[in-house]
């Protein structure tokens, strides 16, 4: 069956963008009627965090396991290096789908441990293994941040407009900046990379699991207020997007195949009855059954096959829900970190924004006479309440 989890970032600040990402797992086929949160046994979805244990586990942080969770438990910025945990999480499983043309056997993990000695395979002149190379939609040419001389450059060239196959050529995501220049932070190595999307592939295969990969939407400023000029509020702008990123996903199921789809609860909302159909594709049948709309959850079947479920913290519950968290944050913060960069190129000692209203009141005090200088209009920077 097909798992698919999806959440945001960013959406209640006034400054960069609102990030939503989906992730999606085939996983074994489950029996049962559960909110799809428990273990196996307990008739619900599987467990993936008990499933690929110890490789990855929940945070805090045990290096050198993979960490997923919810991001607000794993992005502190008070941290030297918030970002690190996300950018490592991702990357690796990035990798497991990008740089692996197929998952690979559990008994191949430990011969190809000294990727960290030798490239997973040969590295093209911009830095990244061959077999993430692909072409634009357009040129035919590389897509992609040439020559990524980081660890983080690494990652934010996958970031970039790119297509892979395995994703049926949907844009994983579109950074605001390139960020060619951005120094070695010392998280890892494209090797690194490399060497922890085998291990992970191979833990997935133990258990019968495979990553099918990430879709993401996202709205600029400026798209976000053109969206609430149409008619649409905050909330349904999140949702169109959430929509979106499952949609590409969900379309990946075969005929027949069994989905299940996690939110986190939506605000305070109860009742999603109404919006299913953005999720599926018609073929997927209408709504069949509400199981329940309760204070902590609200679940329903379409057709014969398709299990959606909103769940309060869905972020802590729900691997899918909480990968596809650190991996919304991970996109915002990036794109936030360009903005931040801009300005404090061209304004001495300008501390950085995280973009939320008090402290986005100041940091537009401080750029106004910039932005006027460079001509950015209020109505392309700052999201409209």
């Amino acid at each position: 069956m097909l798992l698919i989890g999806a959440d945001e970032a960013g959406y209640g600040p006034l400054l960069g963008p609102l990030a939503v990402c989906a992730c999606a797992f085939r996983i074994p086929d489950y029996i049962g009627g559960s909110p799809g949160i428990g273990a196996a046994s307990e008739g619900g979805l599987p467990d993936l965090w008990e499933m690929l244990a110890p490789f990855v586990r929940r945070a805090p942080p045990q290096p050198p396991a993979l960490t997923v969770d919810d991001s607000k438990r794993i992005f502190i910025r008070s941290k030297a290096d918030p970002m690190k945990e996300l950018l490592r999480t991702v990357g690796a499983f990035l990798a497991a789908k990008a740089v692996l043309p197929r998952v690979v056997a559990p008994s191949e993990v430990e011969s190809v441990k000294a990727l960290r000695d030798e490239p997973a395979s040969p590295v093209s002149e911009r830095g990244i293994p061959e077999r993430l190379v692909e072409t634009d939609d357009q040129g035919g040419r590389p897509a992609g941040d040439p020559t990524p001389a980081s660890a983080r450059g690494f990652l934010e060239a996958l970031l970039c407009p790119v297509s892979f196959r395995a994703w049926s050529s949907e844009k994983f995501a579109a950074l605001a900046e390139s960020d060619a220049g951005a120094e070695d932070d010392g998280i890892c190595g494209v090797d690194e990379f490399a060497t922890l999307g085998l291990e992970l592939a191979g833990a997935m295969a133990a258990s019968g699991i495979s990553f099918l990969g990430f879709s993401c939407d996202w709205r600029t400023p400026r798209q976000f207020n053109a969206d609430l000029n149409t008619g649409l509020n905050k909330a349904d702008i999140n949702w169109q997007c959430l929509a979106i990123a499952v949609r590409r996903l969900a379309d990946m199921a075969g005929p027949g195949e069994r989905i299940a789809v996690r939110f986190d609860r939506l605000g305070g909302r109860r009742f999603y009855a109404s919006r299913l159909a953005d999720v599926l594709h018609p073929s997927a049948g209408r709504l069949t059954a509400t199981i329940r709309e309760t204070a902590r959850e609200s679940r329903y079947l379409l057709g014969d096959s398709a299990d959606i479920a909103f769940l309060v913290g869905a972020d802590r519950l729900c691997f899918p829900v909480a990968l596809a968290s650190m991996a919304a944050k991970l996109l915002r913060e990036l794109a936030m970190r360009s903005l931040n960069r801009f300005f404090q190129s061209h304004i001495s000692g300008l501390r950085p924004t995280a973009g939320y209203p008090a402290d986005a009141a100041r940091f537009l005090r401080e750029t106004e006479s910039l932005r006027r200088r460079f001509g950015i209009e209020d109505d392309s920077f700052i999201r409209r309440v």
